[in-house]
């Protein structure tokens, strides 16, 4: 009798594997978010000093006028966009989403031709972007009102991933913003459902990076 109920806990665990395994899968093959191409040097303007004056003004202000934080699209083979927007709220928490670098987002890239400067911003840009939305006004004032620490959470890919000497996206948006950032230090597989796990095999983590004093 011993035997049979350890064979059928055996068989039971081999199907729970086999079942979560699979699930992983599914989230990888549907909702990764894309690596994009590293293309700074880790300091927060590196991109933004490239761009013309023109250039910033049209980024920041189309940046501060969609709807949502959102500044990435969906394509065929990737919906990632559209699973992260059912992503539970938390209280104190600003959302922002796009494919990233540890040094870089997509900023709307395929409306740009391949190699435009304006496919992808630093953390400068970003935090012009978002200092100057409505959404994140009101959100920074409930915090107040509340007494809630504010952070952002950016959900984005490898853009926590910290490296020696250099700092990533979110240490550097942590700064200019003046906020807590969380972000993921490897790449960020999402499900229709918006939950989500960071590295392949939920090897990797949500990093928080405190704001400076």
């Amino acid at each position: 009798m011993y035997r049979g109920r350890a064979e059928q806990w055996s068989e039971y665990t081999e199907k729970w594997q086999s079942y979560h395994e699979k699930q992983l899968e599914k989230a990888e093959k549907s909702g990764i978010i894309n690596n994009t191409v590293d293309t700074v040097d880790g300091s927060a303007k590196a991109l933004y000093d490239k761009l013309s004056r023109d250039e910033r003004k049209e980024i920041i202000s189309r940046g501060q006028a969609v709807d949502r934080p959102v500044f990435s699209y969906d394509t065929a083979e990737n919906r990632a966009m559209s699973y992260l927007q059912n992503t539970p709220k938390i209280e104190g928490v600003y959302d922002v989403c796009s494919h990233g670098t540890p040094y870089s987002i997509e900023f709307f890239r395929q409306d740009y031709p391949d190699g435009d400067k304006r496919a992808y911003i630093d953390a400068y840009t970003l935090s012009a972007i978002i200092k100057g939305r409505k959404d994140y006004k009101e959100f920074i004032s409930l915090c107040r009102t509340k007494g809630l620490d504010p952070c952002v959470r950016l959900l984005a890919c490898e853009t926590g991933r910290k490296s020696e000497g250099v700092k990533c996206f979110a240490e550097l948006l942590a700064e200019q913003l003046g906020v807590s950032v969380q972000a993921p230090n490897k790449m960020l597989y999402v499900y229709p459902d918006g939950k989500y796990y960071v590295g392949k095999r939920k090897s990797g983590a949500m990093e928080l990076f405190k704001e400076r004093r």
